[in-house]
């Protein structure tokens, strides 16, 4: 596999510098621009294997010191335990600036290393919350890490990316991608027309330093039109759309801690429209409010749209979805693409008319 790599991929590889050690500082984005960087787990040169020593001879040595009997030869021999497979250097030697390093602490000697990554699992950030919720962010201000689904979720259930991009200052967040839930719409928001990667807001670099600095959110969405709905099938959905904002939560506030053990989940605001049977629906100017929200980070906060199909008796069918970060939700009268399943334009949009305004709290 680190032959392919290399083959496929030489001129974006990060090469590694002549005078490259644990205490080699981290290069700028600049300098990083079109590479592409392996996270791989960090092995550590190996040493010259020690000489062994038979066993019998070791019985014998501790047998004397001890001044006691010598013991069955049998006794004193010890079953090998199998060795964990590593990683060759092939491959190790590709994680330059992302090396993976074994958590088992914030103050573990790794924890200071200009190029480790922690990967957690998302109860163990949980836990670190309630213990050490600010030594996490001051960790996470200067160093990378990586939060990844608990092993229990057998279903391929996600959890809600924006708490611990908001309380644990979490860079990677990893979902399962198997379905377009909230998680799936809300990471898509992120990082739409991006390179990939976007910018903490300026609190999170400097963690007691720079004061975060939240705002009150005023929203109005007056719904106007829907077009090409569902239109590959003959008869007429029953449409409504559903609109959600995803901000702090209660137990944000007033805790620092991640609400529902970090579940993906519809938003803390939630409205809906009343329901049109039809492929282009009108909804009228029908208006959807959300006032006096407090305590928004626009960078790190969402508002998400979804057009529903009402079904009898059965559950309601996602028709089409567009999500978007606060701070980039576009003003005024916009034609909003919707997405499907598969997070591409599905042909669809909605016609809203959008008045915001953010406050300072």
């Amino acid at each position: 596999m680190a032959e392919i790599m290399t083959d496929y991929w030489k001129p974006y590889l990060v090469p590694v510098p002549d005078d490259f050690s644990d205490s080699t500082p981290l290069p700028t984005l600049a300098t990083l621009h079109r590479r592409i960087l392996i996270k791989v787990k960090y092995t550590a040169p190996s040493k010259e294997p020690e000489k062994e020593v038979p066993s019998a001879t070791l019985t014998r040595s501790l047998s004397n010191a001890s001044g006691e009997q010598d013991l069955d030869a049998n006794e004193a021999q010890v079953e090998p335990h199998g060795k964990k497979g590593t990683i060759c250097n092939a491959l190790g030697s590709m994680g330059v600036y992302t090396r993976s390093c074994h958590f088992h602490s914030l103050a573990q000697p790794e924890a200071s290393v200009p190029t480790h990554i922690f990967a957690l699992s998302e109860g163990k950030v949980l836990a670190l919350l309630q213990e050490q919720h600010e030594a996490l962010l001051k960790h996470n201000a200067t160093f990378l890490m990586r939060v990844y689904p608990k092993g229990t979720r057998v279903s391929s259930s996600n959890l809600d990316p924006a708490p611990f991009w908001r309380q644990a200052g979490v860079q990677m967040v990893a979902l399962n991608w198997q379905a377009a839930d909230a998680a799936m719409m809300l990471n898509d928001a992120m990082f739409e027309g991006t390179g990939g990667w976007v910018l903490k807001p300026a609190s999170y670099h400097d963690v007691g330093g720079i004061p975060l600095k939240p705002k009150t959110l005023n929203l109005t969405v007056r719904l106007l039109a829907a077009q090409n709905v569902d239109s590959s099938k003959s008869s007429p959905p029953n449409v409504y759309i559903k609109c959600q904002l995803h901000v702090e939560s209660r137990l944000e506030k007033r805790e620092g801690q991640i609400p529902n053990e970090g579940k993906s989940k519809g938003g803390e605001w939630k409205g809906q429209s009343s329901h049109r049977q039809s492929h282009d629906p009108d909804f009228g100017g029908e208006e959807l409010s959300f006032m006096g929200v407090e305590d928004v980070v626009p960078e790190l906060s969402f508002v998400r749209f979804k057009a529903m199909d009402d079904i009898s008796y059965q559950k309601d069918r996602t028709l089409g979805w567009t999500c978007f970060r606060i701070d980039r939700f576009p003003s005024g009268l916009q034609l909003l693409p919707l997405k499907g399943a598969d997070a591409k334009p599905n042909g669809s949009a909605l016609l809203v008319d959008i008045k915001l305004d953010l406050e300072a709290s």
